[in-house]
């Protein structure tokens, strides 16, 4: 859940960096620390100090308020192709019934992400 916070709080930098010089797949591959070291400019104390007080219990809280179920890519039932990319989630976050993920294996799919204006 830190991964996914520290994403959100990257994501301007994240886009401006996306504008010319880096793809996607290269920058989400950066671990926790490279990443706010590469990318956080101005704002990388800001950025390293909520990082550090990023509180778990918090973010599953906020999760659940919003009917948010939540998969790490260490718990059963991941789905594995997500596992095999260097870019890939470190963490879904569903809705709606588990069923929905099982059939995530067999039936085609279509995936939204980062999608904030939606």
């Amino acid at each position: 859940m830190r991964r996914s916070a520290l994403l959100g709080w990257l994501a301007s930098h994240i886009e401006t960096e996306l504008g010319g010089r880096r793809r996607l797949p290269a920058i989400l591959s950066l671990g926790d620390q490279a990443l706010i070291e590469s990318l956080s400019g101005k704002r990388r104390s800001q950025i390293e100090r909520l990082y550090r007080g990023f509180d778990v219990r918090l973010a599953r809280e906020g999760a659940r308020n919003a009917a948010l179920r939540t998969l790490c890519k260490h718990e059963n039932g991941f789905p594995a192709p997500l596992m095999e990319p260097a870019d890939g989630p470190s963490m879904l976050y569903l809705k709606g019934e588990r069923g929905h993920l099982d059939r995530m294996r067999s039936d085609p799919v279509v995936a939204v992400v980062a999608a904030r204006w939606a």
